[in-house]
């Protein structure tokens, strides 16, 4: 739901941002607070490894993963999946995500440097805004993946799994609203400005009807380092702060239009049936089980 916590306090993450690239999507998300019914294992699968990989770091750092860390990572990924409904159909099982989990290990190995954090949530004060006449403030929250120190050097690391790996997908995170907000907010915390992101991508290539791909891999590619610096990441604030002026002035006015290309790299927007519908219409449509609650948040 749209994250008043008061009627002056707006709590903002980076997967909201995204999504007020289109402000009417960002209704449908956030302000209505319904989103797709389906997508529910690749949701489940990126929890799922993410928790395991979280075992792994707490436990054993940056040495060789243990056996019993093994095997606690492993039941940590049935009790993910135990959590939701994924499709019985899709390739992304319990055992797929376990294998991932071992061939991420194996992979790695031994990490050089230092684990500073690992999935660490946070909510900090963004700034305040005036909008109509009427101020609010701004909480910044999210949850950064890894922290990792390299000499002197901060570095923040997000594990992202995908299907695809291409020069479009690198360069989407060169100014990634998620990536430069991790940097500003541990620049707040710590006092020290990382030196960037460091996005490990985790490649799921999905099985095919026939020949070398018949069965589902898991690829590592090497890491893909984004540098930042002060000014661009003081930049992402002022951003921001505008876009969560636009927000608040769509809450207040009740509309919220409708601006992006509905047919995007992956495919259709989710809410395009909606958006054709006459207005008195939509809210029909969003109550059927085609939707279903949004209570999503980085703090869980």
């Amino acid at each position: 739901m749209l994250s008043l916590l008061d009627k002056n306090t707006l709590a903002i993450d980076g997967s909201g941002l995204k999504l007020a690239t289109c402000l009417r999507r960002y209704q449908i998300a956030y302000n209505d607070g319904r989103i797709p019914t389906g997508g529910r294992s690749a949701l489940l699968a990126g929890s799922a490894l993410h928790a395991a990989l979280r075992i792994k770091y707490e436990t054993d750092a940056y040495q060789q993963v243990k056996e019993a860390t093994r095997k606690a990572a492993h039941a940590t990924i049935q009790k993910e999946f135990a959590k939701g409904t994924p499709d019985p159909e899709d390739w992304r099982t319990p055992q797929r995500i376990q294998e991932t989990f071992d061939l991420y290990c194996k992979h790695y190995g031994r990490r050089v440097g230092n684990l500073i954090a690992i999935e660490m949530p946070f909510c900090h004060p963004l700034g305040s805004i005036l909008v109509d006449g009427t101020k609010y403030h701004i909480l910044w929250q999210g949850r950064i993946d890894r922290v990792h120190q390299q000499g002197s050097q901060i570095w923040i690391c997000d594990w992202k799994t995908t299907t695809r790996f291409d020069y479009a997908w690198q360069s989407d995170w060169e100014l990634d609203v998620g990536q430069l907000g991790y940097c500003w907010y541990w620049q707040q915390h710590s006092g020290q400005k990382p030196v960037g992101s460091m996005i490990t991508p985790i490649i799921w290539r999905p099985p095919t009807a026939s020949g070398k791909s018949k069965f589902p891999r898991t690829e590592f590619p090497n890491e893909c380092p984004y540098l930042y610096t002060q000014e661009r990441i003081d930049e992402w604030r002022q951003n921001v702060l505008g876009l969560c002026a636009i927000i608040l002035q769509c809450h207040q006015s009740g509309h919220w239009p409708a601006l992006s290309s509905c047919i995007g790299r992956y495919g259709r927007c989710a809410y395009l049936d909606v958006c054709t519908l006459p207005q008195a219409e939509r809210q029909k449509l969003l109550a059927t089980n085609q939707f279903q609650k949004n209570d999503w948040t980085p703090l869980q």
